[in-house]
């Protein structure tokens, strides 16, 4: 049973995250662009870290459902994936607390148009890279399965990588990796409920037989 409650948390999980992405991105970016402050958008951006770490329990659930059919290469690619994810939360934690404090701090630094520090932009660059990179390989070992829809991973990985091109294309990008998450995390569900009933049928005939 514990087992099953994981599934169904990280399937819990993975579908606020998706709503998350679906719903708010395209409204943290008309209101709350980068570097803006104040306590309303620390609170708004504050849950996009909660979405990083909530996508990466979903991931978790995914790889436990398929991990018998993956291999090794499951096992590596879920590894990337969690990592870039991993990374992903420490990169949204700092637009959402390092930012704002910076342009308190330094306000001619936030309204001058320069680009950040190269190490800045490396380690944030590099995260998203990898998150990215991580969910195409991981992608490849989902649709290799057979057991989630290929649709809902592709529209994770496109979404991804739709949302390195310029603004314009945010709303689009952050629409089907929302979708895809959404759609991945109730299917864990249902993968989970499966299981739960395959657990309760041998304790239901294993009470009759001991009467």
């Amino acid at each position: 049973m514990a087992y099953s409650s994981l599934l169904r948390l990280s399937g819990i999980s993975a579908i606020i995250g998706g709503l998350i992405v679906l719903l708010m991105y395209p409204v943290r970016m008309a209101y709350c662009p980068p570097l803006s402050g104040g306590t309303g958008c620390v609170v708004f951006k504050g849950t996009f870290v909660l979405e990083s770490i909530l996508v990466l329990l979903g991931i978790v659930g995914i790889y436990l459902i398929q991990a018998e059919k993956t291999g090794i290469y499951g096992l590596i690619s879920f590894f990337i994936a969690f990592l870039g994810g991993a990374m992903t939360v420490g990169a949204d934690w700092t637009h959402t607390f390092v930012e704002p404090a910076l342009q308190e701090l330094l306000p001619d630094l936030a309204q001058s148009n320069s680009p950040p520090p190269f190490f800045v932009m490396l380690g944030l660059m590099s995260s998203w890279l990898l998150h990215t990179l991580g969910w195409i390989l991981f992608g490849i070992s989902i649709i290799s399965a057979r057991v989630f829809s290929k649709w809902a991973v592709l529209l994770v990985i496109v979404g991804f990588i739709l949302s390195f091109i310029p603004l314009p294309s945010i709303p689009v990008a952050s629409t089907l990796a929302g979708l895809g998450l959404v759609w991945l995390g109730y299917q864990i569900q249902a993968n989970a409920r499966k299981l739960r009933n395959q657990q309760v049928v041998p304790e239901v005939t294993g009470a009759e037989n001991s009467i």
